[in-house]
């Protein structure tokens, strides 16, 4: 129809169809060209950086396997068994030993069986220790002797495995990897084992640990090396085969490749070579640790072929594009119009206000671009909200992965980084803080009660080690996390910090707090483990005692009895500090030591670290409660947590601590002394200058900021006397005095005295004195009186 009208509007139509194709097919030509051969590049990009990371993960995980062997080894040569059977006098001289033996042979000899009993038992233990160990053997030069895993020894030329010793010329390094051997079996056959070789002081003896080969290549190899036109295996130092599939073709073919004695020189990490009529892309990872070299190959036949198919994928998506071009440009002019029509309608429907008409004197594209500023006003609304939630939201997230979830690694990481939490996956240690006091009645109100615990998140941001990535929130009323980046070996340190937190909540912030730990976390996914274990620890508290570092392992331990700590010397501990009684506090410090000792060996040794950090935070709340500086006391510039922390040993930290409870006694019972004289004649002072005054102790006492019976106690001790003796006697004295110099009546002297009412005054003088106001001026001024 369009191409029968005028030729006008023919050519135009013709033209408009033109333009249209070269200008939609010109793009989809080049851009198919490109991404022919871009998709090809990147395809075998990906399959490097896949390859890659295959062969990454198995050297991460024979590297694990083989630290954990050495880590074991390093136990059983910190047992010092291998060393005493070493070093066991005359070792030689009864292994040669035969027939009848002499008495006095036989307490050495009996000394030296039960040595080589232990050291056989722990070589045993140590082949349990891990999977992939198949024997052990030690060899003790000097005494020709093999001993083995198994619990039986061998003379060196009657031992079953001949060729064991082979490498005893090649050891160069600890520990040593050997090449794949054939251990032969005691009861016949062979196995297929990779000797670990580990050196001893003692020249010429060494261990062999032998790892299972099979074993290691169906956990780590065989789900690599799984179809018939790829390739894995391992070559060791020496290049031999490793680790392989020998019924794959691929694996012989290519390992026994020459090209393969150059890897890690002059060959990239991956490169293309053929084999058997297969394109292949080899890849290689050499371990520095073990002296291997990991090899995967994998055909790109297969890989290039999907990339030609969806080259002919875009060859008829570019056909049917020039069909729907061509569509398009038939309809244009007709329904140019459609799209701002509909776009109107819709506007109309959904909007009040232009359904009412207005803005519509403005035009249509106006009514449009008002209607898109709402639209994108409500956007920005929405995203002030959010913002606003996000506090609420990292809650809710934290709080689900304490919980069974289904998030993968990478959805929990990209999680992390949309809520701004700056935190790894991997090495985490778990601590839950919950509060022991009654919320609001404590804290004076609802108000003081949530500042107090922002200023508590606060002090514990402010106790974590800066370097360190953590996060910290409140999980519930009462109850905050508390998550840290930490290495396993700095796991302990979490404890000290953990006391920190309990003693700086309660000295700065007058909060008691009581710390679940759980156990460390190797990654994100054992959160909900550790949250649990963290639980499980303060439910513990009741047992333990509150305001304590609960650790899951130190009252979970089948067997293993809870530390129990003297909080009742501690409290007398800091009464004879506080009454400046430095023997009786040094003899109780004795008491508290001596309890300690007693169940070290028991107990986890951080336990009773714990429990000096804990003794340290009673004497400085002591200090704190009578105003005492205790840097300055002892003459101390630096902190005195991590003074204490930096001691190494219980005997250091005992007179470390010995010596302040003995400083600190003599110190405030000194001041104390000085101080109550202070006072006393503070109240001396003001009892004579006020005589006439109505006085008590309890008007002495406010006026001084004291306590009326601490008062009391201290003037007596003072004085020998009340402190209502001794204003009677201030007032009596004062008034003999005011008898015989002046001539004021009985009356006045009474009131110049303080007692306003005449009859008290006389009875109070006459019990005094034993006569009256007036029979005691006749008696001293018999003249005045005669007069």
């Amino acid at each position: 129809m369009r191409l029968s009208l005028s030729p006008k509007r023919r050519r135009f139509y013709i033209k408009l169809i033109t333009y249209t194709l070269l200008l939609s097919l010109l793009p989809v030509i080049v851009l198919s060209i490109l991404f022919y051969h871009n998709a090809t590049s990147v395809m075998q990009r990906e399959l490097q950086a896949a390859n890659a990371n295959y062969l990454k993960q198995t050297v991460n995980a024979l590297e694990v396997v083989i630290n954990q062997v050495s880590n074991s080894f390093r136990q059983l040569a910190l047992d010092k068994v291998i060393r005493e059977f070493e070093d066991f006098p005359r070792g030689t001289y009864y292994e040669t030993l035969a027939g009848t033996f002499m008495e006095e042979d036989l307490p050495g000899m009996y000394t030296y069986l039960d040595s080589k009993k232990r050291l056989s038992a722990n070589l045993g233990v140590f082949k349990q220790s891990n999977e992939f160990i198949y024997s052990v053997y030690f060899y003790d030069n000097s005494k020709q002797l093999v001993m083995t895993s198994d619990g039986i020894e061998y003379e060196k030329e009657k031992f079953y495995d001949k060729g064991w010793d082979q490498f005893a010329e090649s050891i160069q390094a600890y520990p040593s990897f050997m090449d794949l051997r054939s251990a032969k079996q005691i009861g016949g056959g062979s196995r297929e084992v990779i000797p670990i070789v580990y050196t001893s002081p003692i020249a010429g003896n060494y261990m062999v640990v032998n790892l299972d080969a099979e074993s290691i290549y169906k956990s780590f190899v065989s789900k690599l090396d799984n179809k018939s036109d790829s390739a894995f295996f391992v070559l060791s130092g020496t290049g031999k085969l490793m680790l392989y599939d020998d019924s794959n073709a691929l694996n012989v073919k290519i390992g026994a490749s020459d090209i393969l004695q150059r890897l890690g020189t002059s060959l990239p990490q991956s490169f293309e070579r053929d084999y058997d009529g297969k394109r292949m892309l080899v890849s290689y990872l050499q371990s520095d640790f073990l002296g291997w070299t990991f090899v995967t190959a994998a055909a790109l036949d297969d890989l290039y072929g999907s990339v030609s198919s969806v080259k002919g994928i875009v060859f008829l998506a570019a056909i049917l594009l020039a069909l729907t071009t061509v569509l398009l440009a038939l309809i244009t002019t007709r329904h140019i119009y459609n799209p701002i029509g509909s776009l109107m309608q819709f506007i109309k429907s959904k909007d009040q206000n232009f359904q009412n008409g207005a803005n519509a004197a403005h035009g249509e594209l106006h009514m449009i671009r008002s209607s898109l500023e709402e639209a994108y006003g409500d956007r920005e609304s929405l995203q002030v909200r959010l913002k606003e939630s996000m506090p609420a939201n990292q809650e809710i997230f934290v709080r689900s992965l304490l919980r069974k979830h289904s998030y993968t690694r990478e959805e929990i990481f990209e999680r992390m980084q949309y809520f701004g939490f700056d935190f790894a996956l991997d090495g985490i240690m778990l601590m839950v803080v919950s509060l022991n006091e009654a919320k609001a009645a404590v804290y004076g109100g609802v108000e003081d009660e949530n500042l107090n615990k922002l200023r508590l998140v606060d002090r514990i941001e402010q106790l974590l080690p800066p370097e360190r990535k953590r996060i910290v929130l409140e999980l519930a009323d009462g109850m905050f996390l508390v998550m840290l980046n930490c290495e396993p070996d700095e796991y302990k340190n979490s404890f000290m910090l953990a006391e920190l937190m309990i003693t700086h909540a309660r000295q700065k912030l007058a909060i008691s707090c009581t710390i679940g730990i759980g156990n460390y976390c190797k990654d994100i996914f054992e959160l909900k483990r550790a949250f649990e274990e963290a639980h499980e620890a303060l439910r513990c508290s009741t047992i333990v005692g509150t305001g304590e570092v609960i650790h899951i392992e130190d009252v979970r331990l089948e067997g293993t009895p809870l530390f129990v700590y003297p909080h009742d010397k501690e409290a007398a501990l800091n009464k004879y500090i506080a009454n400046g009684e430095a023997e009786e506090a040094k003899r109780v410090f004795a008491d508290i030591v001596k309890d300690l000792a007693a169940q070290q060996g028991r107990v986890h040794y951080h336990q009773i670290e714990h429990a000096f950090m804990q003794l340290l935070g009673s004497l400085v709340k002591t200090a704190n409660g009578l105003r005492v500086d205790m840097n300055k006391l002892l003459e101390r510039k630096n902190n005195l947590y991590s003074e204490l922390l930096q001691l190494k040993g219980i005997p250091a930290m005992t007179e470390w601590l010995d010596d302040t409870v003995v400083r600190m006694a003599n110190r405030i019972g000194t001041a104390f002394k000085e101080k109550n004289n202070r006072h006393v004649e503070q109240i001396t002072e003001m009892v004579e200058q006020e005589i006439g005054e109505p006085i008590s102790l309890t008007f002495a006492a406010d006026r001084l900021g004291l306590n009326p019976a601490y008062l009391s106690r201290i003037f007596k001790e003072k004085t020998g006397e009340a402190f209502s003796e001794y204003v009677t006697r201030v007032r009596m004295e004062h008034s003999k005095r005011l008898l015989v110099e002046t001539e004021m009546k009985i009356k006045e002297i009474g009131d110049s005295v303080g007692y306003h009412k005449t009859n008290y005054f006389i009875k109070l003088f006459k019990d005094y004195t034993g006569m009256t106001p007036g029979e005691y001026r006749k008696m001293l001024q018999p003249d005045k009186m005669a007069e």
